[in-house]
């Protein structure tokens, strides 16, 4: 088959579909595409990278939209923004068929400050053949949203390959290190009160007891946590680029919203805690109720400096990714396969 694969505008949504892609290649189907990092649908604004290293040529968007290549199937990341929206657009007017691999899985539903509903431009795929979630969880919210069209859960090839280098950073940690790792949330859902509950934490794991607290910000953060990096010796903002790295060296991840991260932390046997237990929004609040005996709720229970979480993830990882033998990127690409004989 002649396959397209297309993402934008941030690299770690194409970590979604590249793993396909060289899967796609092995299995001797010709394989088109790129990735961008621009939020465009202009060919001329839009900056591509090939999608595999070695496809030839970089223009292969304009050769597709422009219809010089015979394609058989589209893969994307999401049909609602910049290039994408394009893309679906035409393989919609050519009869295309085309398929999602989700860019990022939905932990909760939310309601923002200003009442604005979460997640309703999920209520519709746009006529994809297939949306590929990471989990169940994620197509239960977006049937709530309204969404009617075919969805499948199929796990993740980008988190199934960032295990790989977290087990590998993983034996290079010392076992006796005692990192937390804070993630903070976007400005439009980001509460406060939740710092407060971090000063409140420190303290009880023992400010002079070795600990060593890294900032993992948010691509929108408020960056409301960074009074903290000002304040104490033992909190810094992390500067690296590898989260797999981050999840590797942490003893603890602290989360101030229900986050994406939560599901490697759990692949990873990372002990987890949260900070939304007293949240403006009932939403984050409910959840912190809903996985209380899985992620320790620090606003509503006491915590001693010797620091005991539950590691017993199967339940949340049931729920949130699909985890089988066969690896992701296998599976999804026999599922196109066999659809489109």
């Amino acid at each position: 088959m002649n396959l397209f694969f297309y993402s934008s505008p941030y690299k770690y949504y194409a970590e979604n579909i590249i793993p396909v892609a060289k899967h796609a290649r092995k299995m001797g189907h010709n394989v088109y595409g790129a990735y961008s990092f621009d939020k465009s649908t202009s060919i001329k604004g839009t900056n591509e990278i090939p999608i595999l290293p070695n496809n030839s040529g970089c223009d292969q968007l304009r050769l597709f939209l422009n219809g010089s290549l015979n394609i058989d199937a589209v893969i994307i990341t999401q049909p609602w923004w910049y290039m994408e929206f394009k893309i679906v657009s035409y393989c919609k007017k050519h009869r295309i068929p085309f398929y999602i691999i989700d860019h990022a899985p939905i932990m909760t539903e939310y309601v923002e400050r200003n009442g604005k509903e979460s997640h309703l431009y999920r209520a519709s795929l746009r006529g994809c053949r297939a949306f590929f979630s990471y989990g169940q969880n994620t197509i239960d919210i977006m049937k709530k949203k309204g969404c009617e069209e075919n969805m499948v859960s199929m796990g993740s090839p980008r988190f199934e390959g960032m295990m790989k280098s977290i087990k590998k950073h993983k034996r290079k940690v010392d076992g006796e290190s005692k990192i937390a790792v804070i993630y903070d949330t976007s400005a439009r859902m980001e509460d406060e009160a939740v710092v407060k509950s971090m000063v409140r934490l420190r303290k009880a794991l023992g400010a002079s007891d070795n600990w060593q607290f890294l900032l993992k910000e948010h691509p929108r953060s408020p960056k409301v946590f960074r009074q903290l990096c000002d304040s104490y010796e033992n909190f810094n903002i992390y500067r690296g680029k590898s989260n797999e790295e981050l999840i590797a060296m942490s003893s603890l991840d602290i989360f101030s919203f229900p986050s994406s991260s939560m599901i490697l932390s759990a692949m990873a046997g990372n002990g987890m805690a949260g900070l939304y237990g007293n949240h403006f929004s009932t939403h984050a609040r409910s959840y912190s109720n809903r996985y209380s005996n899985i992620i320790f709720d620090y606003v509503n229970n006491k915590l001693s400096r010797n620091i005991e979480v539950s590691k017993k993830y199967k339940p949340f990882l049931k729920e949130n990714i699909k985890l089988l033998e066969i690896p992701s990127k296998i599976r999804i690409l026999n599922y196109i396969e066999k659809d489109l004989r």
